[in-house]
């Protein structure tokens, strides 16, 4: 009895008293024997932490539980509503039982939780939903295509929603095949800096060169750099990239100096999540040494 007690409080989220993310793991695995398709609403506060800033999170915590409330409220019979993270609901449900259309309901949340809050009158609450239909329900795949559709959402702005449909699949196939690419693209160098010269505009000489992220994809062509970053940071590769870019640019230094060109700077750009992942004035500075390479050319 103990047991199964601390088994149900492990799949709750004691805010809300809405299932937590291992709650709804469950409760769709029980979905296996239900009728689909299946509906998985991603819903995303705007404008919450100005709560949690001007109220304290305390009154942040209790503004959850009544949001949840609302949610409750329209939600359709027989669906699994959960709190997965700080601000972050997943409602689930059978589209085939007497519910209204996704995007309706969307509507309908985005109205409802867009009112005010009494207590919290100074903050503007609104909220952002992706929505992925599918046949079979699994957490992983509905979480990751809802996430695709709640960002598209939001690039609209505040009290959007947006349905996964072919297009942000196909958007998905091409981010999944970059990031299954991306290391034996920074292996074999196919990936990698391209350097642009630095002209003075009075003298029209060259004072420096700026390492540019290039990478030409055997598939999908000329990838960004903003592109090539969000897939090295989901894979975990963020670092081994910027060392990648970093040896490249040693390459290039050295290549300089045995053509006596050492009063040029050669730059590359580093990114803030770049800074985070890893030690770079370190990598820099023993870099630079072990080559024997000049500071001053970098």
């Amino acid at each position: 009895r103990l047991a199964a007690e601390m088994e149900r409080n492990s799949r709750e989220d004691h805010l809300t008293a809405l299932l937590n993310r291992r709650g709804l793991e469950h409760a769709i695995d029980q979905f296996e024997n239900t009728d689909g398709p299946f509906v998985a609403m991603l819903i995303d506060l705007d404008g919450f932490k100005s709560v949690n800033d001007t109220y304290g999170h305390r009154t942040g915590d209790e503004l959850l539980a009544r949001i949840a409330r609302r949610i409750e409220e329209e939600a359709p019979e027989g669906s699994t509503l959960a709190r997965i993270g700080g601000d972050e609901f997943v409602l689930v449900f059978s589209s085939l039982r007497n519910s209204p259309s996704p995007s309706n309901l969307a509507s309908n949340l985005i109205s409802k939780l867009a009112r005010p809050y009494p207590g919290v009158a100074s903050v503007r609450i609104g909220a952002s939903i992706g929505i992925y239909s599918a046949k079979n329900p699994g957490l992983t795949e509905m979480l990751l295509r809802a996430d695709i559709a709640l960002y598209t959402a939001k690039r609209r702005g505040r009290n959007e929603f947006c349905l996964f449909d072919a297009e942000l699949d196909r958007e998905l196939q091409r981010r999944q095949s970059i990031e299954r690419d991306l290391h034996s693209a920074i292996k074999t160098r196919s990936l990698g800096p391209w350097f642009q010269p630095i002209v003075r505009l009075d003298t029209e000489a060259v004072i420096g060169f700026e390492g540019l992220l290039r990478w030409s994809h055997p598939i999908h062509g000329s990838i960004s750099p903003p592109e090539i970053m969000t897939a090295a940071r989901e894979t975990g590769m963020l670092q081994l990239l910027t060392q990648a870019v970093f040896s490249e640019c040693c390459a290039f230094i050295d290549a300089l100096v045995k053509a006596d060109c050492r009063d040029v700077r050669v730059t590359m750009n580093v990114s803030p999540r770049e800074l985070e992942a890893g030690d770079i004035d370190e990598m820099v500075l023993n870099g630079l040494a072990a080559k024997d390479l000049p500071a001053t050319m970098f």
